[in-house]
């Protein structure tokens, strides 16, 4: 089900690169796992890059198609290596492992984030900024608590305002679609 739901919306926002990225990995992970092979995100993640780039060979020319998949690899290579539920802490002569804190993960991941995609960056442009880390950090919050909920509230009114038009007539079509205008125009 999640597989179909994220070809749905990969269908509908074009298909880029990264959107096609995430689901045929997610889809390649997902089958091997049903069919009761054990298999890596990595290894999902190489199996969906060596598909795209069979059906389009020219991706591997492309800055997107590389800081998407270079990225998420490191990304993936940080996570299956070191848990983020894990931290291993030497006290004296032992050591201690406990859960780790949620915004240590959050921002170790948007640091790796940056550092990969500085060196392509560097590659391509000849030049890298400082600043990439810092707002990854301050915006991907912003966009999961604060846009991407009322960009769906937003969505939802805009379907119940067509239920209400129909069948309650006007008023509380019209309270809908002023409220889906007020989500729409937050989430700008």
């Amino acid at each position: 089900i999640a597989s179909s739901v994220i070809g749905c919306y990969v269908w509908l926002v074009g298909a880029p690169v990264s959107a096609l990225r995430a689901w045929f990995t997610l889809s390649t992970y997902l089958v091997l796992r049903a069919c009761g092979r054990a298999s890596s995100p990595t290894e999902a993640l190489a199996l969906s890059g060596t598909w795209l780039l069979s059906q389009e060979p020219l991706l591997v020319f492309d800055l997107g198609t590389q800081l998407s998949f270079g990225v998420t690899w490191c990304l993936l290579r940080d996570f299956s290596t070191n848990p983020p539920e894990l931290l291993v802490v030497g006290h004296g002569g032992r050591i201690e492992v406990r859960r780790r804190r949620w915004w240590h993960s959050w921002i170790r991941s948007a640091l790796i984030a940056w550092l990969a995609s500085t060196c392509i960056l560097v590659w391509w442009q000849g030049r890298f900024g400082l600043m990439g880390w810092f707002t990854n950090l301050l915006l991907t919050p912003w966009f999961v608590f604060v846009v991407l909920p009322l960009a769906s509230l937003s969505l939802v009114i805009s379907y119940l305002d067509l239920f209400l038009h129909s069948t309650f007539g006007t008023t509380l079509g019209i309270l809908a679609t002023e409220l889906g205008d007020f989500g729409f125009y937050i989430t700008q």
